[in-house]
Order: structure tokens, then C-alpha cells, then sequence
């Protein structure tokens, strides 16, 4: 009987295609469970960093155990919080402020789009946000956040549709009509968002059984649903 892949035999398989990039697992006490980040730095903690995903949609997602991969990028705490940890305070440098400004004019819509027809299967949306005392940490597993949201953006479909609405922080945002609206919002909200930690993912679900860690499938998931990505992994 076949042994279903895990993620750290898909981030691998897929290394050869990120030439330059730094690969690492989140969770470096559980490699085939934990999520993998493709980094275009050696920096680490690389929160600064956008990225490329590789991971397993949590228990609380509207489709939890699929194969999730994509688009990463992470906002981090305000420097007006005090007591906050030096590496979790986001400034200028951050690449949450050229998401929002690529998300805005349209630009991930029209990636979003391009991966969805690309698998014939819609694009996911999920933002998860922790207050500002509770982050997870790295070498951990990935906590379930204080609020959550979930939606999906199919090739044609002009506007995202709901899945998950958020009910604390994130709530502004299910009014959201595409990419470019919601982040619109949250830079709206920045002030609102200044206390909480967020993730960032947008990427496609893909049933494990359908994936090997063979050159030929790492190469269909590079051309269809992560290429399109790397001109804003920064």
C-alpha cells in the first residue's frame, strides 16, 4: 500500500526550482508535518521575508488534511506595543507593505486567477491572526489563531466567495469582494491591526493522494500553481 506523501517530501521535491532560495521547515522537530517556507534570504526568522508555502490545511480550515501551497507573507506588531519582541515588530522593510500595494491594483487577482485556470480548481484564501502575547513561536506547531478567514477565487469568478468569515478582528473583511478589496481593508484597518500578529496564505488545496515527490509532478506544481508567484517573493 502506498504511503501518502508528506510535506517535507514535497518541499524537497520541489527545491530544485528555487534556485537561490533557502528552504526550511517552520517546525523543525516535525519536518513532514510541519509547514515549509521557500525564503529568499538567509535571514531567519525570515518574518520580513515573503515566501513560498508548502503545508496541510489546519483543523480549522473549511477543507482541513489537503496539500497547501502558494503565496506567503506575514504582518507583524506595531513598534508603538511595548514589551514586544524586537523580531516581531514589523517596519518599512517588511514585505507585508509591497503585498498590499500589488494586492491593491489588481495584480494578485490576476495571479490568482491564472493559478485557478491553470489546475482547473479555485484559488484559497486564508488569513489567521494571533494577538500580540500570543504568536506562535518557531520549532512549534502552528497554534489555532484568534481569529480566522477563509475564502476561494475560481478562474471565472469575478468576485472571491466566502467560506470562512471571520467574528473578532478580521471581521471588516468579509465584505470583501476580490484581492484588491481586501487589501484595501486592511490597510483601512491598520490601526485596528496594530496589535495583532497575521498569516497571510494564498495558494491552492491538492488531495495528498494525488501528488508524488517525482521530478515530473514537483515540476507541474512549479509551472501551474507557484511560478507565477516568485516575482513578489521578496
Amino acid at each position: 500500500m502506498d504511503v501518502k506523501i508528506d510535506n517535507k517530501e514535497v518541499a524537497h521535491s520541489l527545491k530544485p526550482f528555487f534556485s537561490g532560495m533557502v528552504v526550511r521547515p517552520y517546525n523543525f522537530n516535525r519536518p513532514e508535518t510541519s509547514e515549509w517556507w521557500f525564503i529568499p534570504s538567509k535571514d531567519w526568522p525570515a518574518y520580513r521575508h515573503s515566501k513560498i508555502f508548502v503545508w496541510q490545511t489546519p483543523p480549522y480550515s473549511v477543507e482541513p488534511g489537503f496539500l497547501y501551497l502558494g503565496y506567503y507573507v506575514e504582518h507583524g506588531i506595531s513598534p508603538e506595543i511595548p514589551g514586544v519582541a524586537r523580531k516581531f515588530v514589523m517596519d518599512s522593510k517588511w514585505s507585508w507593505h509591497d503585498f498590499i500595494r500589488s494586492a491593491k491594483d489588481g495584480t494578485f487577482d490576476k495571479v490568482s486567477s491564472k493559478i485557478s485556470s491553470n489546475l482547473k480548481i479555485p484559488v484559497w484564501v486564508l488569513l489567521k491572526a494571533y494577538e500580540f502575547n500570543r504568536i506562535p513561536e518557531l520549532g512549534g506547531d502552528s497554534s489555532t489563531p484568534y481569529d480566522q478567514f477563509e475564502m476561494l477565487l475560481g478562474a471565472q469568478q469575478k468576485h472571491q466567495v466566502l467560506q470562512q468569515p471571520a467574528s473578532k478582528v478580521l471581521k471588516t473583511l468579509n465584505s470583501s469582494k476580490s484581492l484588491a478589496d481586501l487589501s484595501a481593508t486592511l490597510e483601512a484597518n491598520a490601526q485596528d491591526l496594530s496589535f495583532f500578529w497575521i498569516d497571510v496564505l494564498i495558494g491552492v488545496h491538492i488531495d495528498y493522494d494525488t501528488v508524488s515527490a517525482n521530478n515530473k509532478d514537483a515540476r507541474i506544481l512549479w509551472e501551474t500553481a507557484l511560478q507565477s508567484w516568485l516575482p513578489f517573493v521578496k
